[in-house]
């Protein structure tokens, strides 16, 4: 695999991500003990673990990384955070967005203009219904409801 042509850092950053999409726990944990920043950028993919994470849909490796200190708000090489990738995954994706807003995700940092701007924001806004979380960091949602309130 291209990863074995790496060294040091750039090859622990790899195999973190590696383990991350594979929803790996052991190997997270292993590439951690080793060394590997848990904020890097994947040399490959320009994302961080969390990244690859949230797009595989990877619950649980979403919230060891973030026990572990996993920075919410890193920006990919994409223009995404993690957040943004599990919001446009729509509802099913909500589990994982309560653990990155419960991370202290920012959700200001999702679009405020363009094609993704409405869709996302409805959707980060029923992840906070459901969280009960309405707190002064977005306040221009509060008024602009799309989804009708969800409790658990």
């Amino acid at each position: 695999m291209v990863f074995s042509l790496f060294g040091g850092a750039k090859k622990r950053a790899a195999e973190l991500y590696e383990a991350a999409q594979k929803g790996d726990l052991d190997g997270i944990r292993q590439a951690l003990e080793k060394g590997a920043d848990i904020n890097a950028l994947d040399p490959e993919c320009s994302e961080t673990a969390l990244h690859a994470a949230v797009d595989k849909s990877q619950k649980t490796v979403v919230d060891l990384l973030l026990s572990k200190g996993a920075n919410p708000d890193i920006v990919s090489g994409q223009h995404f955070t993690p957040l943004i990738i599990a919001a446009a995954k729509g509802d099913a994706a909500l589990p994982i967005i309560e653990s990155l807003l419960a991370g202290k995700a920012n959700p200001n940092l999702a679009p405020t203009t363009g094609p993704m701007q409405g869709g996302l924001r409805c959707i980060l806004q029923r992840a906070m219904d459901r969280m009960r979380f309405w707190p002064d960091c977005w306040p221009q949602a509060q008024s602009q409801r799309c989804y009708p309130m969800v409790r658990r």
